[in-house]
């Protein structure tokens, strides 16, 4: 289920996507179904850009300030952020999607976890080339970031508490400045009464759970950092085109973009990818220098909708 909502500040505008994911899949024991594969988690790779004003005045693609993402969950399939920014107004056929992307960044979920970065930015969760990471606890301290090669990771020398595998839940929130997306829908005044925050619920808990002198747990902690001080991500890794002695690239997929067919060409083997991914949940985020044809684009066609379709046929006939 999917809702977009605004808060008005001034000039300042709050687009917040919520994403409430499904409960787990039932056997018919009962059971919950084991699922290997990432496809309920992924998200395809887009831009987010107010595609309502895009409907209506074409290649205009308004985007937010600063995009984020804030993780409710402590698995599941990273956010893969890549350094391509969408194509300006100039370019109506998007050739300038074409090409080699030559750097990334992997961000694994951790609860609480918020990750900032320009709105303009290609990005999404592609969990079939950077699967989740599941971190299996022995008691011991969680290992230190480290730099290590992706063929160390691949050939088994790596972390060996980490298992592929989890579910994903994020919180999405869209910074914008003096533009407000013209299909965002002000928050119902029935919702925001029933919104409480981690400190209203441990009044209640105090009140209704707690005996006197009973310490109160809150159910959040607020974990504050400089954020003028820079991102201090020890984990870094390159990323080769795929080697003769390995299973070759690890494949392509098509999707959407900018109202054009976009194929993205994975071209490291699918062992690398995976290699990558563990290493980045190792810290919890790392950026990747790709080199080339590891991630290509090539711009295809451009997409027609059912609509456009039948009123085309209709003029034929």
């Amino acid at each position: 289920m999917i809702r977009k909502e605004v808060v008005p500040n001034g000039g300042l505008w709050f687009s917040i996507l919520r994403v409430i994911i499904s409960p787990p899949k039932k056997t018919a024991n009962g059971d919950e179904e084991d699922d290997d594969d990432e496809e309920d988690d992924e998200v395809g790779m887009h831009f987010d850009a107010d595609y309502g004003l895009e409907e209506q005045v074409a290649g205009m693609m308004v985007h937010p300030r600063v995009a984020t993402v804030t993780y409710l969950s402590d698995t599941g399939v990273p956010t893969l952020i890549l350094d391509k920014k969408s194509p300006p107004m100039s370019d109506p056929e998007r050739k300038s999607l074409n090409g080699d992307i030559s750097k990334g960044w992997l961000s694994h979920p951790s609860f609480g976890k918020h990750v900032a970065f320009d709105g303009r930015l290609l990005h999404g969760a592609p969990g079939e080339y950077f699967p989740a990471v599941v971190k299996k606890h022995d008691g011991s301290e969680e290992p230190k970031a480290k730099k290590m090669k992706v063929d160390q990771v691949r050939n088994g020398n790596g972390d060996d508490n980490m298992a592929l595998g989890g579910k994903r839940i994020t919180f999405l929130v869209n910074v914008w400045l003096n533009h407000c997306p013209i299909d965002a829908e002000i928050l119902d005044e029935e919702i925001v009464e029933k919104l409480t925050t981690p400190w209203q619920s441990a009044v209640e808990q105090k009140e209704s759970n707690l005996k006197e002198g009973d310490p109160i747990k809150p159910g959040f902690e607020w974990k504050l950092l400089d954020v003028s001080n820079p991102d201090a991500l020890t984990n870094t890794c390159t990323i080769n085109f795929a080697s003769v002695d390995s299973d070759g690239p690890a494949g392509d997929e098509d999707v959407v973009i900018c109202k054009r067919h976009v194929n993205f060409g994975f071209g490291a083997s699918k062992e690398d990818l995976h290699a990558a991914s563990k290493m980045a949940s190792t810290e919890g985020s790392m950026e990747m220098e790709l080199c080339p044809k590891v991630l290509t684009l090539t711009v295809g066609d451009e997409c027609v909708s059912s609509d456009e379709e039948d009123d085309n046929s209709d003029e034929d006939n």
